[in-house]
């Protein structure tokens, strides 16, 4: 009985400010469980989530990596970076709708460091005809003051619509992805390049794309 009231009193905590690694031996095994954690309990500072593996694999349905926001915490002093490790060639890779997505998430940067060399982070987006599209990565609704660059992106489905990195609106949000930062990202291959786009009733402001590489010698989109 002891026990059991013991845990109803336990309130889980932030993550303090720090860096913490995903992936096989980290202080979270996958990118999901570290999403979990953000979701539910937020951060009390700034916190770097480094990728150690070389590959991970998204599952298999709409969303991939899914990150259900906001984040608790977060704001202009407490900024989420996922990025990869020093010496490491990161790649998420999948066949659902999306690789990652990030919902009414803000002050979050997804930064692969560079696009060539040692330290990389690449999104590839297999072809899968049991969904629209095939993209890579998503951030929805209120997500604002989001960072993405020199992130290599790749998607298999170019003949159709799928995207690199995306800022979109539902129907029936309140908000719309405002302020964000899509820059120095090389768009090997897609449908579409880079999608930021709004709903009538709500219209998206203050995001900033610029310098941007799309398409290569051999893959022209």
């Amino acid at each position: 009985w002891q026990i059991g009231l013991a845990k109803s009193f336990y309130t889980p905590l932030p993550l303090p400010p720090g860096t913490y690694t995903v992936g096989t031996g980290g202080n979270f095994a996958t990118i999901q469980d570290a999403f979990n954690k953000l979701e539910t309990d937020g951060v009390a500072g700034n916190v770097i989530l480094e990728l150690i593996d070389e590959l991970y694999t998204a599952p298999t349905d709409s969303f991939g990596f899914k990150l259900n926001g906001p984040i608790p915490g977060a704001g202009p002093n407490s900024r989420v970076t996922i990025k990869p490790a020093l010496n490491e060639n990161v790649t998420i890779e999948g066949n659902g709708r999306y690789l990652m997505t990030c919902i009414n998430t803000s002050y979050m940067t997804v930064d692969g460091v560079s696009l060539s060399g040692v330290t990389t982070f690449t999104f590839h987006a297999n072809k899968n005809a049991q969904y629209t599209w095939n993209g890579c990565l998503d951030f929805v609704n209120n997500s604002d003051h989001n960072i993405v660059q020199n992130i290599n992106f790749i998607s298999d489905d170019y003949y159709g619509h799928g995207p690199g990195p995306v800022f979109e609106t539902f129907q029936g949000s309140i908000a719309a992805a405002d302020s964000n930062l899509i820059q120095n990202n090389f768009i090997k291959r897609a449908g579409i390049a880079i999608y930021v786009g709004t709903i009538p009733t709500l219209l998206a402001t203050g995001n900033i794309v610029r310098g941007n590489f799309v398409g290569s010698e051999t893959d022209s989109l």
